[in-house]
């Protein structure tokens, strides 16, 4: 009998272990089996699904590249939100995340979304990510050239000073 007690007790801090505190407040009961905590974690998850999905969605279809410091971040916001969605039940197919991604890109990337978008069948959301990082790195190339060769063209294009001894 000890032994599942310890059980029970290892799998309710498991679950407090893993949420909010705002959430952990509501579900907490020292007195609670394990099953007991689990099922009220369930009630409120179940109860908020509606406002979480609506709010989900508002974020994962406003997400834009600009509120990032790169694609990666960019990515990885998209796959959490589509994740998100899908966990609570909606429906988030691979091509709704290949197409927010292009939705929310920069005027910078306008070429490239232009070009994805002519592509039959569009990338998938994982590829996408892949080809964008690549065409970050190649714009953040392209920009370090172009600052390296506009520095040198500075410095030739100014006279000499004769050494004034």
């Amino acid at each position: 009998m000890a032994l599942w007690q310890r059980i029970d007790d290892i799998v309710r801090q498991l679950i407090y272990g893993t949420n909010f505190n705002d959430l952990l407040n509501s579900i907490l009961d020292t007195d609670d089996k394990a099953i007991d905590t689990w099922s009220r974690t369930k009630i409120v998850f179940h109860n908020n699904k509606s406002a979480r999905a609506s709010n989900l969605d508002s974020q994962f279809t406003n997400t834009k590249l600009k509120q990032f410091d790169g694609v990666k971040p960019y990515c990885t916001r998209l796959k959490f939100l589509g994740d998100s969605l899908k966990d609570i039940g909606d429906k988030v197919s691979d091509n709704q995340m290949a197409l927010q991604i292009l939705k929310g890109l920069s005027d910078e990337y306008k070429n490239f979304r232009t070009f994805v978008r002519r592509l039959k069948p569009l990338p998938s959301f994982d590829e996408l990510c892949s080809m964008l990082e690549f065409e970050e790195q190649t714009n953040a190339s392209d920009l370090l050239i172009e600052a390296r060769a506009e520095s040198h063209l500075h410095q030739s294009a100014q006279p000499l000073n004769p050494d004034t001894s």
